[in-house]
Parts: C-alpha cells; structure tokens; sequence
C-alpha cells in the first residue's frame, strides 16, 4: 500500500512539474522583456502616441494607409552648435538671401524644444526596445535631415506601400527619374540616403507622395492639379474648372502634442466629391480605438509591430 502511494505521489509531482514547464513555455513573454527603464519607456510611449495619432501611423499598422512620415527634433541639440551649422550653410548662398535667413535664423521658433518629451530620446527608447525585435511586416526607419538635429521617421506597410508602388508604376518611374522593382524600393526606405525616396517625396513631387501617403488615386490626382493651375495666371477654362473643384479636408487636425488612441483623427488629405477614401478610414478608425481601449499603448504596439 505504501509503495503504491510513494509511487503515485511520486507520478502526481512529475505530471505538476511538467505542467508547470510547458505553462511556462507556452505563457506569453512581456515584448518589452523588462529591457526598459521607466523614463525610456514614457518616452517610447510618447513617440508611438506622436506617431501614430497625430502622424497617422496607427492606419498603417492597422488599418490601408501605405507609408506615414513624422519630423522631430533633437531637443538636446546644442542650440549654439544649431546656429553654427546654419552659418556655415549660409556662406555657399547667394550673398542677396543671406540677409533674409539671417533674419529668419534670428527669429527661429523653438517650439519643437518645447513639446512634452524629447521624441529623438523615444526613437532611442525604440532601437533598445527592438534589438531583438525586427519587424516583419512593417518598416520603421529615420532618416537625419540637412538641419543639425532635425530628422524624418518613416513607418511604412511593406505590403501596401509595394502595392501602391506597382499599381502607379509610371507615376513613380517618372518621379524618382529611375527604373525600381516595387518590393525593393520600400526596403530601401531603410537607407537614409536613397535617391528614389528622396525625389519620390520631394516638394514638387505632390502626386507621388499623394499615393504613396494614401491619400486615392482621384484625390491625390486632382489635389495635384489644383496646386498646379489653380493659381495660373492668366485665367482660363482649365484654371476656372480646377477652382470650382469641390475639394473639402477629411478631418481637423488634432492640437500638437493632444493625440492619443482616443483622441485622433483619420489622416487629412483634400476629398474630391463622390470618393470613398476617408469612409474607408473612418472604418480602420473604428477598429483602431478597439485594439487599444483598456490596453497598454506600448506593447500593444510592440507586439504588433512585430508579429509575423
């Protein structure tokens, strides 16, 4: 009797022991694995609030929208040596503008310093978080811009962005100056110095980056004409027909600094009568507020970031 309870006994730990084992294994781990401080992680919190609810990046994670582009500015950024390196930029200007951006460096605004939390340190907070962590299906990648301190964060859906770059392959080709194979062309939005994303995005460059920020094609196609001609000069029946294009915002932006995942908008872009873009958004808008309601901002989007 007693060697047939020692024996079972000895049975009834091994099954515990191995089922604790397996809960173990199979239990969830934390994405941020605990490699975060508070501090960093209040600043990755308040970069993925930026990005994602007030630069529209929660409808590229979850929702059609191809690619979303934030600028930040790095706060800790000696103003002095930020003065310097314009100075030096002036001495190859046309000695007639050097006057007028002496006068604008002068009265510079410094109201990127004064936002809430430095968003450079919450990038930061981003590649620690992620070091072992590379997205799958997205693309998250900074590039420094010409001003000392100053850089663009691109988040791009590897899927929708290489769609978009198919279906308008010549509205692209033509902008870029380039042959590019689609798929290829989003990952180089992982390289700073890519010659295709920097005249795809290009100031002049408003019909690509209308497609590309997904914006519809009819939107983007007369938002790009209504640049062009409708302040032409002399007046005709093509600059009289552009004016009266009945052109309305999708949405008010929301104050800087204010967005969260229950205070944001769908993304702002000009709606041409009769286009259904901004319902579509509306929809992922929806949705969005539930994947994040009652949940940490974080890891929420850290998990899906990536996720396979």
């Amino acid at each position: 009797m007693k060697k047939y309870f020692h024996q079972s006994l000895v049975l009834l730990i091994l099954l515990c022991t191995l089922f604790s084992a397996l809960s173990c294994t199979s239990k969830k781990q934390p994405v941020l694995n605990s490699c975060l401080t508070a501090e960093e992680k209040a600043d990755l919190e308040y970069f993925f609030r930026m990005l994602l609810f007030e630069n529209y990046g929660a409808f590229v994670l979850y929702g059609s929208k191809p690619l979303c582009e934030m600028s930040l500015f790095d706060s800790s950024t000696d103003p002095l040596a930020f003065n310097d390196s314009w100075k030096k930029a002036l001495v190859a200007i046309d000695p007639e503008k050097q006057a007028e951006l002496h006068k604008k460096l002068e009265t510079k605004t410094r109201e990127p310093m004064e936002r809430e939390r430095n968003l450079y340190q919450g990038w930061l907070a981003w590649e620690k978080a992620s070091r072992n962590l590379k997205p799958k299906r997205y693309i998250l990648s900074i590039h420094p811009s010409s001003s000392l301190g100053h850089y663009h964060v691109y988040l791009a859906n590897i899927q929708e962005a290489s769609l978009v770059l198919a279906e308008n392959y010549t509205i692209f080709k033509e902008a870029a100056g380039m042959d590019f194979h689609p798929l290829q062309a989003v990952f180089d939005l992982e390289n700073p110095n890519s010659e295709f994303w920097k005249k795809v995005l290009s100031l002049p460059n408003h019909l690509s980056k209308g497609l590309i920020y997904g914006f519809g094609f009819k939107n983007a196609l007369f938002g790009t004409w209504d640049l062009q001609y409708s302040d032409t000069i002399p007046s005709s029946a093509l600059t009289n027909y552009v004016k009266s294009l009945p052109l309305k915002p999708s949405a008010k932006a929301v104050d800087l600094g204010t967005g969260s995942p229950t205070h944001f908008t769908i993304p702002i872009f000009g709606i041409l009568e009769g286009d259904d873009t901004a319902k579509k958004y509306e929809k992922e808008k929806k949705a969005i507020e539930k994947i994040y309601q009652g949940h940490d901002l974080v890891e929420v989007t850290l998990q899906h970031l990536t996720s396979t």
